[in-house]
């Protein structure tokens, strides 16, 4: 198994509670990240914290050839924090493949600053795969958060 860790960090012009309830709403996750087409709420309730968590699917688009499609679903736990800023995305899927997220939102003069950190653990067959997929899954992500949200704020009366 393979160990991979990385932080991204992009400055977003939109205050950091909006930012966070962004993220924390799993109906906005669907195109932050390229392939991500639906999200699917399993259960929610609180952790022994008393903080939220969410048991999800996120549903991820492939086409192959341009004609035949397949869904994956892969299984998601986000527990949100709000008193730290924080929100973390456990992830386990094939094959035998671990990655918890954990986002942070810290106001800035001007907007926030928000800081994912990424852990994988991986096979090591498929750890370049999985980190360049991972490396350019969190920028897109990342991208269009600062896109969604800056649009909002553009478009929102003063």
């Amino acid at each position: 198994m393979k160990s991979i860790t990385f932080s991204k960090t992009i400055h977003i012009q939109a205050a950091a509670t909006a930012v966070y309830a962004h993220l924390a709403n799993i109906a906005n996750h669907p195109g932050l990240q390229p392939l991500v087409v639906e999200t699917q709420e399993i259960q929610r309730g609180l952790n022994d914290k008393g903080h939220t968590v969410i048991d999800f699917f996120s549903i991820e688009l492939f086409r192959f050839l341009g004609i035949f499609a397949y869904r994956n679903k892969i299984r998601v736990k986000m527990i949100q924090i709000p008193e730290e800023n924080l929100i973390i995305h456990e992830v386990n899927s094939f094959p035998n493949i671990r990655l918890v997220s954990r986002t942070t939102f810290q106001a800035e003069e001007g907007g926030t600053a928000v800081t994912e950190t990424i852990h994988i653990n991986t096979p090591n067959l498929v750890a370049n795969f999985v980190q360049k997929t991972a490396d350019s899954a969190h920028d897109t992500l990342l991208k269009n958060l600062k896109m969604r949200l800056e649009t909002r704020e553009e478009l929102s009366p003063d």
